[in-house]
C-alpha cells in the first residue's frame, strides 16, 4: 500500500542528487529523519538504490522535534546556533531573445530566481528593447529548468505599454520577489522613466500543471508515436552504425516513457515529457552526445519509478 509513496521519495532523492551535482558514490552517510523512516522497507530500498546502509543510531523523531524547536526559537527571536531556511524547489525566470541551440530564438529562458535559493528572496535582471521607439514589451514568467522557455511552465504574463520613444536597448528591469508562502511578485520597471507594472502570482511554490495527462501523451505521440514523426526521423541521412543503434535505443526508451506517465507525480511527468522532447530534438539535429546524456537521464527517472 505504501510502495508508491516510497517510490516517490526515492525519485525525489534522485532529483536532489541531480540538483546538487553529486553522484551516488559521493554520499558518505545516509541519515533517516522522521518517524515514517522506521519502516523497514525504506531502509531496504535505500540500501538497494544507493548501495549504503542507512545509519540507525540517530533518533528520526527527535530530528523532527529539534528542527521544529530551532525554527520556533528563531521565530520567537531566540539566539540559536543553527539556522533553518526555506528554499525554492523550482527556478523562476522570463524569456528573451538569445542563442538557443546555436540559433537566435525569442524563447531563451533567463533564470532570475534559481532553484534551491533561500526564501524570501528578491532578484532582478535587466533587458533591452529590440527596436527603436519600441512602445511595449511583454513579460512572460516561467517555472522550470529547461533552456527553451516554451518547455517550461508559463505561470503568468503581462504587457508594459507606454515606453519612452528611445533607441533600441531601452532598459527594462524585471524583478521577482518570492516569499515562503509561495507568493511571487513580478515587477517590470523602465529604467529611464520609472514606468512600472506588476503582477502577483499565488501558489508559485506548487508544481503548476502545464499539461494534463492526455495532453502529455499527445506531446509524446506527436514526436515519436505517429508514422509522420517516424518518417521525419527516418528521412534524415543515415547515421553511423553506433549512432543508429543509439537512435533505436532512444526511441524504445521514449515508447516506454509514454506508457509510464500515467500515475506518476506531476513533477516526474513534466520531466519525462521535457526529456522526451529533448531526445527528439537531439535525434533530428544529430547531436548524439546530447542524445546520450538525455537518454541516461530518462533511464534514471524510469528506473526509480519502477523500484
Amino acid at each position: 500500500m505504501i510502495a508508491p509513496f516510497i517510490d516517490e521519495t526515492l525519485a525525489a532523492t534522485h532529483i536532489a542528487l541531480k540538483g546538487s551535482g553529486l553522484t551516488v558514490s559521493a554520499i558518505d552517510e545516509i541519515l533517516l529523519v522522521g518517524g515514517a523512516t522506521r519502516t523497514p522497507l525504506i531502509s531496504k530500498q535505500l540500501q538497494k538504490v544507493l548501495g549504503k546502509t542507512p545509519r540507525a543510531e540517530v533518533d528520526p523523531d527527535l530530528c523532527v522535534a529539534m528542527g521544529a524547536s530551532i525554527q520556533g526559537g528563531m521565530i520567537a527571536g531566540e539566539d540559536v546556533s543553527a539556522v533553518l531556511v526555506d528554499v525554492t524547489p523550482y527556478t523562476f525566470g522570463t524569456s528573451a531573445v538569445g542563442m538557443l541551440d546555436d540559433e537566435y530564438s525569442p524563447n531563451l529562458f533567463v533564470p532570475i530566481i534559481r532553484k534551491n535559493s533561500p526564501i524570501p528572496i528578491t532578484k532582478a535582471d535587466a533587458f533591452g528593447t529590440l527596436q527603436d521607439k519600441q512602445e511595449e514589451v511583454e513579460v512572460q514568467i516561467f517555472q522550470g529548468e529547461m533552456a527553451d522557455a516554451t518547455r517550461n511552465t508559463l505561470i503568468g504574463k503581462f504587457t508594459v505599454s507606454g515606453l519612452a520613444a528611445l533607441p533600441a536597448g531601452n532598459i527594462v528591469i524585471v524583478r521577482l520577489s518570492l516569499d515562503a508562502n509561495g507568493i511571487l511578485q513580478v515587477t517590470a520597471v523602465e529604467k529611464e522613466t520609472g514606468l512600472e507594472k506588476s503582477v502577483t502570482i499565488h501558489g508559485a511554490l506548487s508544481r503548476l500543471e502545464g499539461t494534463n495527462l492526455a495532453t502529455a501523451r499527445d506531446r509524446i505521440d506527436s514526436l515519436f508515436g505517429d508514422a509522420k514523426a517516424e518518417q521525419s526521423i527516418d528521412s534524415a541521412p543515415p547515421p553511423a552504425e553506433k549512432n543508429h543503434h543509439a537512435v533505436i535505443q532512444a526511441s524504445a526508451l521514449v515508447e516506454k516513457a509514454g506508457r509510464s506517465i500515467e500515475g506518476v507525480s506531476p513533477e516526474d511527468r513534466d520531466e519525462i515529457i521535457n526529456l522526451t522532447e529533448a531526445i527528439h530534438d537531439a535525434i533530428v539535429a544529430e547531436r548524439f552526445d546530447d542524445l546520450k546524456e538525455y537518454v541516461e537521464q530518462l533511464s534514471d527517472i524510469l528506473y526509480y519509478l519502477e523500484q
